[in-house]
């Protein structure tokens, strides 16, 4: 069986991790600091707040929500293709690698249940292992794949933003795809995009004043939160005493309305008890599973696909400058003008009728695939300039990408909870905003200082000695040992994806 990884890294794809990870944290923090069904609306628990609120959701949902989980993604799906390739033919590699997502999986069920519902961990261990399936096709089928899937994907995203689903021309979409599936990869993109067009006009509805009511209900759901009493709460028609017991918490968490739900938010993580806080954190997770076995998790296994086939047709990207320069301009000039307009129609929706909203959304969903390309080559690009600070500190967060991840929710979960600052519900959102800006800057700084001192990030450690089932060395023993490193055998098996999870 394989002994063991050696360092054989690609700057770029350790530098992108740690960029994907600041907006990672910028999203996900506003799920830190209130209920999940106002997270990602600009409304805001503060009274005078408004104003604010729309500012930064309009940057929030215009540049980084969906943008940074889709680079995320690709990067799993290239890395570990690049190691399949490298090393997939190893005695032993098919135990090894399989351990390594079951532990993925475990940290991700820990995560979720402990710290941060919305994990992402579990998904891409599940994605993972189909994608492991996949493995021996060439890139051409797998790139074809995964872009066929993703065109349905985009289909489901219009479904979800005009309500209800309609499956035909979901559906019709199928046989088209693949009856041009041998046909050259150029000519495969003019087709899914002429499809695409097709569908979305075909499965299109007018959405009117849907989403202006949407808004008005998160408006008055805040301002019903902002006045609730602190010592007795009513979810549905009857009052219950603070704190909560946890089966009355996961009565009206799996039976309530949203606004109950909401104020079972508000005291889980204002006042607990712990127990109601972790089943609180367990209930939304199971319906982030939910909404992952309809959309979510197919679009992340359309992006491993899509990075799957890439890394096999162009396995050399790292280095090919040209190209890297072409993704570059490709996606930003596309995807962010894009998501702009996408931004711009959603937030206009809220105040106004709008009948394409659904297009919008379906906008805003393909702006994420075409910025993670352009984000990509141009790290690529600058990844050259290894001496830069930015360079070594993006470096530093993505070599210990899983401790830095793990790392966010400690802290942003000690400052949101009961137990910590106890600043759920009582921020602005631009100070919520300043502080994950802050946290992200002190886990860099300590990132750079602990690869000073230690070969890898503690849960990397974890994660590779469980996989391989020998402790490895942590601590750096001396500068010489580090001259010797690219001596040692060639690394095997999925390094490179697993440690940037």
């Amino acid at each position: 069986m394989p002994q063991g990884p050696v360092r054989n890294r690609i700057d770029g794809l350790d530098m992108l991790r740690g960029f994907a990870l600041f907006g990672v944290l910028l999203v996900n923090n506003f799920q830190f600091m209130q209920p999940f069904s106002l997270a990602h609306v600009p409304v805001s628990l503060i009274e005078g707040g408004e104003t604010g609120a729309w500012w930064v959701w309009s940057l929030i949902h215009g540049l980084f929500e969906f943008k940074f989980v889709a680079l995320f993604s690709l990067l799993f799906g290239f890395g570990f293709t690049l190691q399949f390739m490298r090393s997939g033919k190893e005695p032993g590699y098919t135990g090894m690698y399989l351990r390594r997502l079951g532990l993925l999986a475990l940290f991700g069920l820990a995560h979720a249940a402990l710290l941060y519902a919305a994990d992402i961990l579990f998904i891409y261990a599940c994605g993972g292992l189909i994608l492991f399936l996949c493995r021996n096709w060439s890139g051409d089928t797998t790139l074809k794949l995964g872009l066929g899937l993703y065109v349905l994907v985009l289909l489901m995203q219009q479904n979800i933003g005009a309500g209800g689903i309609r499956i035909l021309p979901m559906l019709a979409v199928i046989p088209v795809l693949v009856l041009v599936r041998k046909q050259r990869i150029t000519r495969y993109l003019a087709v899914c995009a002429l499809v695409l067009v097709g569908a979305l006009t075909w499965n299109h509805r007018h959405t009117g004043d849907r989403f202006q009511k949407y808004f008005g209900r998160k408006v008055e759901l805040a301002e019903s939160l902002r006045t609730m009493d602190s010592r007795q709460i009513t979810l549905g028609e009857a009052s219950y005493d603070l704190p909560l017991s946890t089966t009355v918490a996961n009565r009206y968490l799996y039976n309530g309305s949203g606004a109950d739900k909401a104020v079972v938010d508000m005291v889980s993580y204002q006042q607990g008890p712990f127990a109601v806080t972790v089943f609180n954190r367990i209930y939304h997770f199971v319906m982030m599973l939910h909404y992952s076995s309809l959309y979510f998790g197919w679009r992340t296994l359309a992006l491993f696909l899509i990075a799957g086939g890439i890394a096999k047709a162009r396995p050399r990207l790292p280095e090919d400058k040209t190209l890297q320069r072409r993704w570059m301009w490709f996606g930003l000039g596309l995807g962010l003008p894009m998501t702009l307009w996408a931004t711009f129609q959603t937030g206009r929706a809220f105040g106004v009728p709008f009948n394409y909203v659904d297009l919008a959304e379906v906008g805003h969903e393909l702006s994420a695939l075409l910025l993670a390309v352009g984000i990509s080559g141009f790290f690529f690009l600058w990844a050259d300039r290894k001496s830069s600070l930015l360079s070594i500190t993006f470096s530093a967060v993505g070599r210990t990408a899983l401790s830095n991840y793990i790392g966010q929710s400690v802290v942003m979960s000690t400052l949101a909870c009961y137990y910590g600052a106890g600043l759920y519900g009582k921020l602005t959102h631009p100070m919520q905003l300043l502080i994950s800006i802050t946290v992200y800057v002190v886990l860099c700084g300590l990132s750079v200082a602990w690869l000073r001192a230690f070969r890898m990030g503690p849960l990397e450690w974890l994660w590779r000695t469980a996989t391989y089932r020998r402790v490895f060395p942590l601590k750096r023993q001396a500068e010489a040992e580090e001259d010797a490193e690219p001596a040692q055998p060639a690394k095997s098996a999925v390094e490179t994806s697993a440690e940037g999870v």
